[in-house]
C-alpha cells in the first residue's frame, strides 16, 4: 500500500520545479556561502531546511563558542581561534549536533574516523568556502520572505573521500557485533564502496538527513555545465585510523584494520610421520614384525634341527620343557620355595572350601534356595527407589570436571542458557523469484525461492500457529485441576515487562509477525512501487537493527531485538542474502531451574512435536528439533529395539537350555536334557542383574540405558561359561563305584570351582577398580556390572549347586525333565561325550598343536598384533550424534538439514569472575576496545581470535557490555542516553530512552566530563544500573537490558561489578573433532586473558560440557584398560596359588584381544567414545572368560611338557569356553545385526561380534598354542605331591586327597575318575 510520505515527496517535488540553482562567481580560495540559518521544517527525519544565502560568510556569535570547538575542531584556527566568517549559525549547529547522534554513538570509539567524519559534516555545514564546492537548488519562498534550499550537490575529491571511507569502513559497531559502515552505506561492507557511502548519508532514507545531499565524486576541477561554472571538490587532510589525532590513542585493532598487528599464520597442520615413505606406526610395525618373525622362526628351525640331529644345545635345553615329564621337571628346579609351597596352600584351601560349600549345597538345597530367595527378594526391593538417568549432561560429565563446574557457575550467575526450539523451512520448489519492479532501489536480480511472498506467508502462517499452541498441564504436582500454557508462559522475553512479547529469530520478525507487512512497499512519485517486501527484507539482513526508509518496517522484531541474518537464514555463502537456500526460525524458551516450568516447556514442546509431526508438506519441507528431542528419540529407539533385544536373548536362552544336556539315545532325550537347568542359569543371570540395580537404587545411584541394554549380556556371557564349565565337568566326571551324587557334585566343584571364582572375581574386581573413572557413564556402568558378576557367582556357586544336584538326581530316578512327576526310560544312558568334544579331542587339539600349525598361528597372531598397534593412532575420537538416532527419526533429517545450512555456530561467553574494580580506568583498558584501551584486553584478543576464525573457531568479535555501557554514558551525544527526571533530578530518577516525552519531562544525567573517553571513578556504578535496565531503542541502540541484562552482575550495595561475561560465536562446528577443537582454542584464549587480567577468565558454551570428555577419552581407556589390566593381574596371581607367570600370560593375552579390538574400531569406523569405552571395558571381563579358565587349567594339570598340557586343558575348558560364550554369544549377536538402531548396529553389533570372534580366536587358538612355548611350569609343591603319590591312586590328578581327610570322609566315597 502507498506511504503517506508519497503526498511529501510530491511536494518536495514541486518545490523543486519551481526551485533556481544558487551559483557563485566568487573564485577558488574565496569566502562565500550557499546558505545560512535555517527556514523551517524539511518534512524529512524532523529535520529543517536551510535558508539561501548568496553572500559572504557571517561572524560567528558568541552563543555557539563552545558548540563549534566541541563539534568543528577542523574549523578553528592554528591556535584555536573561532574563523571571522562561517555559513552556519548556532540553531544550524545544534541541528547538525542532533543529526549525527547516531553516528557519533557507532564512531566515538575511533578518535580518527570520527573526526574524519565530524569535519566532512562540518565542512559543508559551516565551511566559509561553501561556494567552491557546493551548488544549492532553492525552493519556493516561505511567508517569512526566506528562500529554502531544498537539495544540494557537493563535490568530494576522490582520494579524499577514499581516505575517509577507509579509516570508517572497519570500525566496529559493538551492539551489534557488525561494521557500523553496514549501517552507514545500507548495505554490506563487501558491497560498499566510497559512493555507495556518500550516496547513502547524502539520502534521506537514511532517517537522519533532512534534505537530499547529491555528493559527486570527482578528481581535480570540475565544470558544471548548468550554470557554466568551476567547482573544486572537498580535499582536506585527514587521519588515517591507526595516528593520533590531537594527542588522542589511535583506533584500537578491532576498529582499524591498519591498527592490527600482522595476523599470525595458522597452526601448521599436523604433518604424518613418514619413515620410509610410509606411515611411522606402520612402518615401525613392520620392521617390529619381521624381526620378531624371523628372530621366532629361526629360533624354531634351530631347535628342530637339534632335535632331529641328536645334539644338546642351550635352545635344546631350553625348549626341553616342551616334553619333558613331571619328575624331569622337579629335578630340573632347585628345592621347594616358600611362593611353591604358600601357592599349593593357598590353592588346596580354595579347593578345601568349595568342596565343604559344594557338600553343604549339595545335601541343603531346601535351605540354600530359601536363603539366596530372601537375599535377593531384599535386594529386589530396591527396584522401587529406582531411577533412570537420560539427561546427557549428568551421563557424559562428571559433577568435578571443569566444564561442569563452569557451567554451574554459569548457570548460578547468569541463569540457564536457553531451550532451543528450532525449525528449518525450504520450498519444495526451488525455482528463483524476480523482483517484480523492473525500477526497484535496490536491485533487479533474482532471489531464492525462499523470497516467495507465498512461501513467506506460509512460514508466517506456521508461526503463529505454533505461537498460540495451548496445553493443558497440572496446576501443581498434587492438584488434578488443569490450567493451559502457551508459548507466552514460557518463552524468553528480552525487554519485558515494557515488551511483553517472545523472542523469535525468524525472517518474519522483519515484517513484525505480520502477514499483512508483506504487502507493505514505498512507491514514486507518480504511484508505482519503487521497493517491496523483498526489498525490505534485504535492507533488514544488512542492517537488523535500523528502521527501514524504503518500506518504513523497523527491522526490530517484535520482542525489541535484532534477528542476525546468519541466524535466520541459511545455505547462503559471502553475506549473498538473495542466494538463501532455507529459512530457520527459532524460538528462545526459558530454561530456568524450576520443575514447574520446566513441565510447562515440555509440554508445549510435545504439543509442537506433534504439530509439526502432522504439517502437510505440500508447499515446503520441514525439519525441525525441540530441546526435548533427543532425549525422547533416544527413549523411542530403545523402547523400538527391546523386541530385537528380547529376541536375542531368545535366541541364546534356547541354545543354553538345548545344548546343556548330554542326549544318548531318542527314547532318553526328556531324561537327559537341562531345560529347567537351563532356565534356571539364565534366570539366575537376570536376578543378578536386577539384584544390583536394586542394591544401587538402594544407594541412590541411578542407571543409565546403557547399564540396561548392556549388563545382562555381560552377565550372561560370564555366568553361562561358569553354567557349562560346571554342567558339562560333571557330565564327563565319572562317579566312584560308592560315591553318592552329593559328594560327587562337590568334588566337581572343587575342581572347578577355582576356576569359576578366577572368572568371576577378576570381571568383578576389574569393574570395580573400573569405577574410578570420572565419567559417570562408565562409572555407573561398572559399578553396576561388578556387583551384577559378583551376585551372579554367588547364585552359581549355590543356588546353581543345589538345582544341578536335584537335576542329576532327578535324571538319575530317569524322571522327564520340566515334568518330573512323569518316568522317562529307564535304559542307563551311553556315555557318549558329544560330537563337539569329540571333534575338538581327535581333531582339533591334534591339529592346533601340530608343529607347523603353531609356528604359522604365532606368525599370523604376530602379525595381527602388529598391524592393530599400527591403527591405534588413527581411531577417530568423538561420536556423531546422528547415529543415536533411529533410522527415521525426524531429529536425524534435522541433524542433516543443519549440517547444509545452519550458518551461525553456538554462542560462546567468556566469563570474568568477580574480582576486578571496573571503576579504575587502567581495569577498563584491560577489557575495552574502543580507542585508548590496552592491545591486549581481553575484547581485543578476542577480536585478534576473530581473524583467525578458521582455526579458532571464534566467529565474531565479543560483544562488550563495559564499551557500550560507556558509549552509552558519553556525555558528549547530542543526545544522551542516560537522562533523569528533571521534577526528580535530585534522587536521580532514571528517564527510560524509549520514554515519549523524554525531551520536556528529562534531563542529561549529571556526569562529569569524560576523560579519554572513560567515566568518572564515582559516576561508574552510580548509572551502570540505569543502562543494565534501559531498553534499546533507535536514539539509544546500545542501552543494555537486552544483551547485557542478565550478563553482568552487580554487588547488592552498588559498590562493584560482580562476574561477568563477554559473549561472541563460534564458527559452526559439523563434527566432533571440530567441537574439541573450539572447546581447546577457546580454553587457550581464555587462560591468555586471564594472565592479562589476573583473575579467572573461562568460556563457557552450551556443548562444551559434552565434548569435554573428547579431551581425557584416551586418557581414560588407557588408565581404564590398565586399571582393569591390574586388577586382573592381582587376581589371576592370587588365585592361581601366587603365580605370576600365568598372570603375565593372560594380561598379555587379554591386552592383545583389547588392542586388536581397538583395531576393529579403526576398520569398521567405530569412533571411541564414552559408549566404545563401555564396551572396551566389557571386552575385558569377556576376555577374562575366554583365557583365565583355559589357563587354570593348563596350570594344574599334570601331564607332561608344555604340549601336552596345553592339549589336556584344551580338552577339559576348551569344549566349554566354546560353546558356553561363543556359540551362545554368536546368536544373539548375530540377532542384533538386524536391529533398526544405528548405535545398536555401530556399537553393539559389530564390537560385540569382533569381541567375540576375537576372543575365541586368542582364547581357543592363540593361548594354546602360546602356552606349548612360554607356558608356566606346574607348581612344584604340586610336583612333589605327583611323585609322593602311587600312580594308581584314585584322585591323584584333583589332590583331593588332602582335602578329603581333612574332612574326614572316606576315600572311597568321595575320588570319583574324571574321563581324560
Amino acid at each position: 500500500m502507498a506511504k503517506s510520505a508519497r503526498a511529501m515527496l510530491l511536494a518536495v517535488c514541486l518545490s523543486l520545479s519551481r526551485g533556481q540553482e544558487v551559483t557563485s562567481s566568487w573564485a577558488h580560495g574565496e569566502t562565500g556561502c550557499v546558505w545560512y540559518g535555517e527556514c523551517g521544517p524539511s518534512g524529512q527525519n524532523n529535520g529543517y531546511f536551510n535558508c539561501l544565502n548568496e553572500g559572504q560568510a557571517k561572524p560567528p556569535d558568541l552563543h555557539r563558542d563552545e558548540l563549534l570547538r566541541k563539534l568543528c575542531p577542523s574549523l578553528l584556527g592554528p591556535t584555536g581561534e573561532i574563523p571571522s566568517g562561517l555559513c552556519c549559525d548556532h540553531a544550524q549547529l545544534m541541528t547538525f549536533r542532533n543529526s549525527i547522534d547516531i553516528a557519533a554513538k557507532m564512531l566515538s570509539g575511533c578518535p580518527s574516523s570520527w573526526l574524519n567524519f565530524l569535519t566532512l559534516h562540518c565542512t559543508i555545514t559551516c565551511s566559509p568556502h561553501q561556494i567552491t564546492f557546493m551548488k544549492g537548488l532553492a525552493g519556493s519562498e516561505t511567508d517569512q520572505g526566506k528562500v529554502p534550499i531544498v537539495s544540494v550537490e557537493v563535490y568530494l575529491d576522490a582520494d579524499y573521500i577514499g581516505r575517509v571511507y577507509n579509516s570508517t569502513k572497519s570500525v566496529l559497531f559493538r551492539a551489534t557485533n557488525m561494521p557500523a559502515m553496514e549501517l552507514m552505506c545500507g548495505q554490506s561492507v563487501a558491497d560498499c564502496s566510497p559512493q555507495a557511502f556518500v550516496n547513502h548519508m547524502g539520502s534521506p532514507s537514511n532517517k537522519q538527513t533532512p534534505f537530499p545531499i547529491n555528493f559527486k565524486i570527482a578528481s581535480g576541477p570540475q565544470m558544471d555545465g548548468d550554470t557554466n561554472r568551476t567547482f573544486h571538490p572537498v580535499a582536506i587532510p585527514t587521519y588515517n585510523c591507526h595516528d593520533t589525532p590531537h594527542n588522542e590513542a589511535p583506533c584500537s585493532c578491532s576498529d582499524c584494520e591498519t591498527a592490527c598487528p600482522l595476523l599470525k599464520d595458522p597452526p601448521p597442520a599436523a604433518s604424518p610421520c613418514l619413515f620410509l615413505k610410509m606411515d611411522c606406526a606402520w612402518t615401525i610395525s613392520i620392521i617390529l614384525y619381521a624381526v620378531l618373525g624371523v628372530a621366532f622362526v629361526l629360533y624354531v628351525a634351530q631347535y628342530w634341527l637339534h632335535q632331529n640331529s641328536g645334539s644338546v644345545s642351550p635352545v635344546a635345553l631350553v625348549s626341553s620343557s616342551l616334553s619333558l615329564g613331571v619328575e624331569s621337571e622337579l629335578r630340573q628346579g632347585t628345592s621347594l620355595s616358600k611362593f611353591d609351597r604358600a601357592g599349593a596352600h593357598l590353592e588346596d584351601i580354595i579347593q578345601r572350601f568349595f568342596f565343604r560349600w559344594g557338600l553343604f549345597c549339595a545335601r541343603r538345597p531346601a535351605v540354600v534356595l530359601l536363603t539366596a530367595a530372601m537375599f535377593l527378594g531384599f535386594l529386589c526391593t530396591g527396584l522401587a527407589f529406582f531411577t533412570i538417568t537420560t539427561d546427557p549432561v549428568l551421563l557424559w560429565s562428571a559433577p568435578s570436571s571443569r566444564a561442569r563446574l563452569e557451567k554451574n557457575f554459569f548457570d548460578e550467575h547468569f541463569g540457564r542458557f536457553y531451550r532451543t526450539e528450532q525449525i528449518i523451512i525450504r520450498p519444495t520448489k526451488m525455482d528463483p523469484v524476480f523482483n517484480p519492479l523492473s525500477n526497484s532501489l535496490l536491485t533487479n536480480n533474482s532471489y531464492s525461492a525462499v523470497f516467495r511472498k507465498e512461501f513467506l506467508m506460509e512460514v508466517f502462517e506456521m508461526e503463529r500457529h505454533l505461537s498460540e499452541l495451548v496445553v493443558t498441564v497440572p496446576t501443581d504436582s498434587n492438584s488434578p485441576d488443569l490450567r493451559n500454557v502457551t508459548l507466552q508462559d514460557i518463552c524468553y522475553k528480552p525487554l519485558a515487562p515494557e515488551n511483553a512479547n517472545c523472542a523469535i529469530m525468524s525472517i518474519s520478525q522483519y515484517f513484525q509477525s505480520s502477514v499483512a507487512n508483506l504487502d507493505e512497499y514505498l512507491d514514486d512519485m507518480m504511484g508505482g512501487a519503487i521497493a517491496n517486501y523483498i526489498d525490505h527484507a534485504m535492507f533488514c539482513a544488512g542492517n537488523p537493527i535500523l528502521q527501514d526508509p524504503l518500506v518504513g518496517l523497523p527491522c526490530r522484531g517484535i520482542a525489541g531485538i535484532p534477528a542476525p541474518p546468519h541466524v535466520i537464514l541459511g545455505g547462503y555463502t559471502e553475506r549473498q542474502f538473495a542466494n538463501a537456500t532455507a529459512l530457520i526460525v527459532t524460538f528462545l524458551v526459558n530454561n530456568p531451574n524450576n520443575r514447574t516450568k520446566t513441565e510447562e516447556a515440555l509440554a508445549w514442546e510435545k504439543a509442537a512435536i506433534s504439530y509439526l509431526k502432522s504439517y502437510p508438506q505440500k508447499n515446503i519441507t520441514i525439519s525441525f528439533m525441540m530441546e526435548r528431542s533427543i532425549e525422547d528419540e533416544i527413549q523411542r529407539e530403545s523402547e523400538a529395539d527391546v523386541k530385537t533385544v528380547f529376541i536375542s536373548y531368545m535366541v541364546m536362552f534356547i541354545y543354553i537350555t538345548l545344548t546343556l544336556g548330554q542326549y544318548s539315545t531318542w527314547d532318553r532325550i526328556l531324561v537327559d536334557s537341562k531345560v529347567t537347568l537351563g532356565i534356571a542359569g539364565v534366570v539366575m543371570v537376570f536376578v543378578s542383574f536386577a539384584a544390583s540395580v536394586g542394591f544401587y537404587s538402594y544407594c541412590g545411584l541411578p542407571a543409565t540405558l546403557i547399564i540396561i541394554e548392556v549388563i545382562p549380556f555381560l552377565v550372561l556371557a560370564v555366568g553361562v561359561d561358569n553354567i557349562f564349565i560346571l554342567v558339562q565337568t560333571f557330565q564327563r566326571d565319572q562317579a566312584g563305584s560308592t560315591e553318592s551324587i552329593d559328594l560327587q557334585v562337590a568334588r566337581v566343584l572343587a575342581k572347578v570351582g577355582p576356576s569359576m571364582l578366577l572368572s568371576s572375581s577378576t570381571d568383578s574386581f576389574s569393574f570395580f577398580i573400573g569405577a574410578m573413572s570420572t565419567m559417570p557413564v562408565v562409572k555407573y556402568f561398572s559399578l553396576y556390572a561388578a556387583m551384577a558378576v559378583l551376585i551372579d557367582f554367588l547364585l552359581q556357586i549355590s543356588c546353581f549347586v543345589s538345582l544341578m544336584t536335584l537335576d542329576a538326581k532327578r535324571q538319575k530316578g530317569a524322571r522327564c525333565d520340566v515334568f518330573c512327576c512323569l518316568k522317562g526310560s529307564k535304559k542307563s544312558a551311553e556315555d557318549s561325550p558329544g560330537i563337539l568334544y569329540r571333534f575338538v579331542k581327535r581333531w582339533y587339539i591334534p591339529f592346533i598343536t601340530s608343529g607347523p600349525v603353531r609356528t604359522g598361528v604365532m606368525l599370523v597372531f604376530m602379525g595381527w598384533f602388529m598391524s592393530s598397534v599400527a591403527v591405534l593412532n588413527k581411531i577417530n575420537v568423538g561420536f556423531d550424534q546422528k547415529t543415536a538416532m533411529p533410522e527415521d527419526s525426524y531429529v536425524l533429517n534435522h541433524m542433516i538439514a543443519m549440517e547444509d545450512y545452519l550458518l551461525a555456530g553456538a554462542p560462546v561467553y567468556f566469563v570474568v569472575d568477580d574480582g576486578l574494580d571496573f571503576t579504575d580506568v587502567k581495569v577498563q583498558k584491560k577489557i575495552c576496545s574502543a580507542s585508548g584501551c590496552d592491545p591486549a584486553s581481553l575484547t581485543e584478543q578476542i577480536f585478534e581470535a576473530h581473524r583467525g576464525a578458521p582455526w579458532t573457531k571464534i566467529a565474531t568479535p565479543a560483544s562488550s557490555w563495559l564499551d557500550d555501557y560507556i558509549d552509552w554514558l558519553n556525555p558528549r551525544s547530542g543526545t544522551p542516553c542516560c537522562q533523569i527526571l528533571r521534577s526528580n533530578s535530585s534522587n536521580n530518577s532514571f528517564c527510560p530512552s524509549s520514554m515519549t516525552d523524554r525531551e520536556t519531562a528529562c534531563q542529561a544525567c549529571k556526569i562529569k566530563e569524560f576523560v579519554n573517553y572513560k567515566p568518572a571513578q564515582e559516576d561508574f556504578m552510580t548509572y551502570i544500573p540505569f543502562f543494565l535496565g534501559d531498553n534499546p531503542s533507535e536514539k539509544c541502540p546500545k542501552a543494555g537490558r537486552a544483551a547485557y541484562g542478565s550478563g553482568v552482575n552487580i554487588h547488592d550495595n552498588l559498590t562493584a561489578v560482580g562476574a561477568s561475561y563477554f559473549m561472541t560465536y563460534h564458527t559452526v562446528c559439523r563434527t566432533s573433532g571440530e567441537y574439541t577443537e573450539a572447546l581447546l582454542q577457546a580454553r587457550a584464549l581464555a587462560e591468555n586473558i586471564t594472565a592479562t587480567l589476573g583473575v579467572r577468565v573461562f568460556p563457557y558454551s552450551v556443548f562444551y560440557v559434552f565434548y569435554e570428555q573428547y579431551l581425557t577419552i584416551v586418557r581414560e581407556t588407557v588408565e581404564n584398560l590398565s586399571f582393569s589390566l591390574g586388577a586382573i593381574f592381582i587376581m589371576t596371581f592370587l588365585l592361581l596359588g601366587l603365580d605370576w607367570h600365568s598372570a603375565l600370560i593372560v594380561c598379555f593375552t587379554i591386552t592383545m584381544i583389547e588392542i586388536d579390538l581397538m583395531a576393529v574400531m579403526y576398520w569398521w569406523e567405530i569412533d571411541l567414545n564414552a559408549v566404545s569405552l563401555v564396551n572396551l571395558v566389557m571386552g575385558v571381563g569377556i576376555s577374562v572368560e575366554f583365557c583365565s579358565h583355559l589357563m587354570r587349567a593348563f596350570a594344574i594339570s599334570m601331564k607332561s611338557g608344555r604340549i601336552a598340557r596345553a592339549q589336556d586343558a584344551l580338552r577339559h575348558m576348551g569344549i566349554s569356553v566354546f560353546s558356553g560364550i561363543t556359540l551362545t554369544k554368536f546368536g544373539g549377536i548375530v540377532v542384533l545385526g538386524f536391529s533398526h538402531s544405528q548405535i545398536f548396529r555401530t556399537y553393539y553389533f559389530r564390537m560385540y561380534l569382533s569381541m567375540v570372534l576375537i576372543g575365541a580366536a586368542h582364547g581357543l587358538v592363540f593361548l594354546p598354542v602360546l602356552l606349548t612355548y612360554l607356558g608356566p611350569p606346574v607348581n612344584k609343591a604340586r610336583l612333589q605331591y605327583q611323585l609322593d603319590v602311587p600312580a594308581d591312586a584314585p584322585g591323584k590328578e584333583n589332590k583331593l586327597p588332602d582335602t578329603v581327610k581333612a574332612e574326614n570322609i572316606r576315600l572311597e566315597g568321595i575320588n570319583g575318575r574324571t574321563e581324560n
